[in-house]
């Protein structure tokens, strides 16, 4: 569920499909096929609703992904969002505990300079970000 007020970003105006999410509210939809993860839901709910989200301004949209990897011995966690071809990952000592700090960083507003940009079709190097 959208809460009625938006999280503060700190004076930060994030102009994409997470902050439209608070800025732009829809009519409600049936959400009754969208998993629901009680516990994520609970702790890192911003990030648990832009992971269910699955349609912005009335079209249909790809949710971004949550996952884990080990690199160099150490746990990161992941969010990619294939609509805007875009990682950020987070060095974390658990799964949750990367949640909650990419959920910390949507609440700071510090999001949109931690983006790791993908790779463009030409080929160009994106930029490269991983938050700690």
């Amino acid at each position: 569920a959208v809460p009625p007020h938006p999280p503060n970003y700190g004076g930060l105006v994030m102009s994409d499909i997470l902050s439209s999410l608070y800025e732009k509210r829809q009519a409600s939809e049936d959400e009754s096929d969208i998993i629901v993860i009680e516990e994520l839901a609970t702790d890192c709910p911003i990030l648990h609703d832009f992971l269910r989200f699955t349609r912005f301004n009335g079209k249909p949209v790809v949710p971004p992904r949550l996952g884990y990897f080990v690199e160099g011995g150490k746990l990161l966690v992941s969010l990619s969002d294939s609509e805007r071809r875009r990682s950020l990952r987070v060095f974390c000592v658990s799964f949750h505990d990367g949640c909650r700090h990419i959920e910390s960083h949507i609440a700071a507003g510090t999001l949109d300079v931690l983006w790791y940009q993908w790779k463009e079709k030409n080929g160009r190097p994106g930029k490269k970000s991983t938050a700690s």
